[in-house]
């Protein structure tokens, strides 16, 4: 269970995107850290086909597994807590998409073997990376060293090779029209980014 409200302007967000006759044609790529991790992989396993890839940081399984963590004296009562956001079991759904897994080893928030296991738990056949930073906490991981270059070789080594997802209507009758009204002739893959 995730909150509905943010599970409904997500969603809304990504229609719009898929349905704007500029932005339809870009290719996605999901991000998020801690919580937002949480919301791109519940996301990405709902729309699967409209990602290019998914990128995720120090992200916890759920939010009851979390709890013990980050509040032990509540521990017995994590059955209260009605935001769940089962980040585990939304990553076993995602089977098209490459993932990229960043962890901060000493997270003071999100265990790190949270992370473990969410890497492992993915389903991705796409391929899925891992990179632990040995000093990287919840808040400064991407502040270490060889985190945009480990996004960088991701992007280039799991997603440009990939072709963009479009809406299914559009996949079949993308015009060489379209393309011209839109500034898309001529563009090469790798000039995307």
């Amino acid at each position: 269970m995730c909150s509905i409200p943010l599970l409904r302007k997500k969603q809304t967000l990504l229609d719009y995107v898929r349905t704007h006759p500029l932005l339809k044609y870009t290719r996605l790529i999901a991000y998020g850290q801690s919580i937002g991790g949480a919301v791109a992989i519940d996301l990405v396993a709902r729309n699967e086909d409209a990602f290019a890839g998914l990128i995720v940081e120090n992200t916890f399984l759920s939010v009851p597994k979390l709890i013990p963590h980050v509040l032990p004296v509540l521990r017995h009562f994590t059955f209260l807590c009605h935001q769940h956001w089962t980040s585990e079991n939304s990553v076993r759904r995602i089977t098209k998409t490459p993932v990229l897994f960043l962890s901060g080893a000493c997270d003071e928030l999100v265990p790190p073997t949270h992370m473990r296991k969410l890497h492992d738990q993915c389903g991705s056949r796409c391929g899925k990376d891992w990179k632990q930073f040995p000093n990287g906490m919840h808040n400064d991981t991407c502040m270490q060293p060889g985190y945009f270059t480990a996004i960088g070789e991701f992007l280039q080594n799991r997603t440009l090779d990939r072709t963009s997802p479009l809406p299914a209507a559009d996949q079949a009758s993308t015009s060489t029209t379209k393309k011209k009204k839109y500034g898309l002739q001529g563009r090469r893959k790798s000039t995307n980014w």
